[in-house]
């Protein structure tokens, strides 16, 4: 099969042209056939119009496994499906009979607070079918030492070649990354940075759209594809945006702290394998998320403790509104005052450095002010003050600042 630009072979399983092109040149040599080299590679483009299909848009209501495929709708599975071509295919069996995973919960128990448990039971059958219905990010924040690497590991071997681990980073500054995430149902993100991000556009779009994407692999003309992928990442700290503080990239985000390590616990170095071992019954735990979720309209379920890791993000990632917050400094919706825009960057930036906090640009600050003025009882304004008019806000009252 050739799509999207790329071989796969009759599992779904992407099959490099270099590779296609050796099996040639091995079959071509081997009989003796002159000219092997010239005539590989003209085969191989011969190939790719003989094998090309086009692409269609994925089904969310298969999941295709070892043994058959599985249908969240009515929970049916269907052996005979299994030689249908997808290339959404995972690398292990279904068994509707699976028992209860007790260690991978015990694991869990280890490493999430047990209300945050579903959220993760959710996300990974959310991750299972190719839809971006729920539109959201999943992160899993810890000191280090917690076991989240184990969870990688298991999560591989459930999802196989439908994984990829790579950067988000690379999302943003990577021409080519978008090609990699072709045909995957997952990133994952296993050691975040805590640098700030430039730009969120690629990523917001990643975790909900269902249109086509510019793919740019490298090397080979551009092409228009549907990137299904989902994002995990884990981290130490939060993920931080420079410069796009809408409410769009927060409401994108699922935050997950773990619990801290017990100083008493002895890590196991075979965790991951033993498992691996219960991988049937912890992908039947994953399709009793997805069968939650569905359920719930893809709204997942966020405990009010990850609510609360939403809110303490933001205000670290974007600290003017902590700023605002302080009525030592800046009072909102106070009538019949007028304030310039150059007193309230001065009071924003004194706060910073008695607060020893870093500062966003003076337009991110304004910018922001002026779009929650929709919402508040404050409104952009042009007042004369001591002097030629000044840009400002009605209603909003600075208390502290550096005088010019």
């Amino acid at each position: 099969h050739y799509l999207n630009r790329s071989f796969y072979d009759a599992h779904g399983n992407r099959v490099d042209d270099e590779e296609v092109k050796s099996e040639i040149f091995s079959f071509l040599s081997d009989n003796e056939i002159p000219g092997a080299g010239t005539k590989s590679k003209n085969l191989l483009e011969s190939l790719k119009s003989h094998c090309f299909e086009k692409a269609v848009p994925p089904s969310p209501w298969e999941v295709h496994f070892n043994n058959g495929c599985f249908y969240p709708k009515d929970g049916g599975f269907e052996p005979a499906c299994l030689e249908a071509f997808t290339i959404y295919r995972f690398p292990v069996n279904y068994n509707a009979k699976a028992p209860k995973p007790e260690k991978w919960l015990r694991y869990l128990d280890d490493l999430l607070y047990p209300e945050d448990i579903p959220t993760l039971q959710e996300y990974l059958g959310y991750c299972l079918v190719p839809t971006k219905k729920a539109q959201k990010m999943l992160f899993i924040i810890g000191n280090g030492g917690e076991g989240k690497s184990v969870l990688a590991s298991v999560l591989k071997a459930i999802f196989g070649s439908n994984m990829i681990i790579g950067k988000l980073k690379d999302v943003e500054k990577d021409g080519f990354m978008l090609s990699s995430l072709d045909g995957k149902l997952l990133l994952l993100d296993d050691d975040m940075t805590s640098k700030g991000f430039e730009e969120s556009q690629t990523l917001k779009s990643i975790a909900t759209s269902m249109e086509t994407f510019s793919v740019n692999p490298k090397g080979l003309p551009r092409y228009d594809g549907i990137i299904m992928a989902r994002i995990i990442a884990f981290g130490n700290a939060d993920l931080k945006m420079l410069y796009d503080h809408s409410d769009g990239a927060y409401r994108r985000r699922l935050i997950l702290h773990t619990k801290p390590k017990d100083p008493g616990r002895v890590d196991d170095t075979e965790l991951a394998d033993k498992l691996k071992t219960e991988t049937p019954a912890i992908l039947h735990w994953m399709l009793e998320g997805l069968k939650r979720l569905r359920e719930n309209r893809y709204h997942i379920t966020e405990s009010d403790r990850a609510k609360s890791n939403l809110e303490a993000n933001k205000k670290e990632d974007f600290n003017v509104l902590e700023f605002l917050e302080d009525r030592d400094y800046i009072e909102l919706g106070v009538k019949g005052v007028f304030s310039s825009s150059a007193d309230i960057v001065s009071s924003y930036n004194l706060w910073c450095d008695q607060n020893v906090k870093p500062k966003v640009k003076d337009g991110a600050l304004l910018k922001y002010l002026t779009k929650r003025a929709k919402f508040d009882l404050f409104s952009p304004a042009r007042r004369r003050k001591n002097g030629p008019p000044v840009r400002g806000f009605d209603g909003i009252l600075v208390k502290r600042y550096r005088a010019a």
